[in-house]
């Protein structure tokens, strides 16, 4: 889990599109890595690439957004974005660290799912 605090912009216009994100030499990291699974408070992994008729500015070319999705799912590392509580683990639990297990949905055809995320740890 990546944590960056992030969530606490909930509601905001930032935190509709400025948020935090993975860059191409972070996917590449994570994949040398052997990660198998990937999560972030923001809506996206990949940074804002902008939309026409929207305001903000993007932050990040499409090409980037692209590579990093593609990287990360082309080597079987599952993304999961929109978590929340993160700090809540943090502070809880002993040392920080505990089993995160992540539950999708099942949706044929789909290309991604909603799913439930629940975390295991040992209390401080």
């Amino acid at each position: 889990m990546l944590y960056t605090g992030f969530s606490r912009t909930w509601g905001t216009e930032e935190f509709l599109y400025n948020w935090p994100y993975l860059d191409r030499s972070g996917a590449d990291y994570l994949v040398s890595k052997g990660v198998r699974a990937v999560g972030i408070e923001a809506l996206s992994i990949a940074g804002w690439p902008g939309k026409e008729g929207y305001p903000y500015p993007p932050r990040v070319p499409r090409d980037d957004v692209a590579y990093v999705h593609y990287k990360l799912l082309s080597n079987g590392i599952y993304i999961i974005e929109g978590v929340t509580n993160l700090d809540l683990a943090l502070n809880t639990c002993r040392d920080g660290e505990g089993l995160f297990i992540f539950m999708p949905l099942k949706i044929k055809g789909a290309e991604g799912s909603p799913l439930r995320l629940i975390m295991l740890c040992e209390p401080k």
